[in-house]
C-alpha cells in the first residue's frame, strides 16, 4: 500500500474515533442551565449533534473516456484529427474525497484521483507503452438519508491530465506526451452506513461535456458527525 493510502486510512481512523467520542452520549445541551440536555433514543446514531460534518473518503475509480490525440516520438499515435477515432481509455486511479456537510442537506468539497491507465490508446505511429491519469474536481451536492442508507446527487467541475510514454529499448530515454481536458460531471451516489461514523459507498458519473465519458467509484468514508447530520 502506498504512503498516500496509509495517510488516508489513518485519517479515516482518526475521524471515526473522534466522532464516536463526540457522540458518546447522543445528547447536547439546550440551555445555560446545568443538566438541561436533549438526548435521543438512538444514542450514537443521533444526527442532532454539535460539530462540523467533515467527511474523508478513500477508494478507487474506474474512469472510461476518449483520449485526445497524442504525438509520440517521430510518429503520431493517430493520424486522425478528431478525438473520436482514438480508442477508449480506461483508468483505475486511487481516489480521495474531502467534503463538508452544510445544513444537513447540502455538501461541498473536492476530490483528487491519481493512477495508471489500465488501457492505453492504440493507433498508427509510435505505440504507447504506459500512461498516467491525474484528476481534480470541486464538488457540490445534496444528500438525504433513510435508516442506514443515504443517496445523493452532485456536480463536479475540474480537469484531468494524461501522460503517455512510448515503447523504448532498455536504457533509452524517451519523451512522454501530455494532454489536459476540462471536466464537468453529473454524479449519483449511495452510501451504506456500517456505523454512525463509517460508511461504504459508491456512485456513477457522466460527463456533461463529452460523450463516452463515464466513471464508477467505490469508497470507504469516515465521518466526524453521525451520518453527517443529514435530515
Amino acid at each position: 500500500m502506498s504512503r498516500v493510502a496509509w495517510v488516508g486510512v489513518a485519517a479515516l481512523a482518526i475521524i471515526a474515533v473522534a466522532g464516536r467520542a463526540a457522540a458518546a452520549k447522543g445528547c447536547h445541551e439546550t440551555s445555560h442551565v446545568v443538566g438541561h440536555e436533549h438526548c435521543t433514543r438512538f444514542g450514537n446514531w443521533s444526527r442532532d449533534q454539535p460539530g462540523p460534518a467533515l467527511v474523508i473518503d478513500i477508494g478507487f475509480v474506474r474512469h472510461r473516456f476518449q483520449s485526445e490525440p497524442f504525438s509520440l516520438g517521430t510518429g503520431a499515435l493517430s493520424v486522425a484529427p478528431t478525438r473520436g477515432d482514438l480508442a477508449t481509455v480506461s483508468a483505475d486511479p486511487m481516489a480521495n474525497r474531502i467534503l463538508v456537510g452544510i445544513d444537513g442537506l447540502f455538501y461541498a468539497g473536492a476530490d483528487f484521483d491519481m493512477g495508471w491507465l489500465s488501457t492505453v490508446p492504440r493507433g498508427s505511429g509510435t505505440p504507447a507503452a504506459s500512461g498516467v491519469l491525474g484528476e481534480a474536481h470541486a464538488i457540490g451536492g445534496v444528500h438525504i438519508a433513510e435508516w442506514r442508507v443515504s443517496v445523493g446527487a452532485e456536480l463536479a467541475i475540474g480537469g484531468r491530465f494524461t501522460a503517455l510514454a512510448p515503447t523504448a529499448p532498455p536504457g533509452v530515454v524517451v519523451e512522454s506526451a501530455f494532454a489536459t481536458r476540462r471536466e464537468l460531471e453529473a454524479r449519483a451516489t449511495i452510501d451504506f452506513w456500517i456505523t454512525p461514523h463509517l460508511s461504504l459507498g459508491g456512485g456513477f458519473g457522466k460527463s456533461l461535456i463529452t460523450t463516452d465519458d463515464t466513471r464508477f467509484f467505490l469508497y470507504l468514508g469516515g465521518h466526524l458527525k453521525a451520518m453527517d447530520g443529514m435530515r
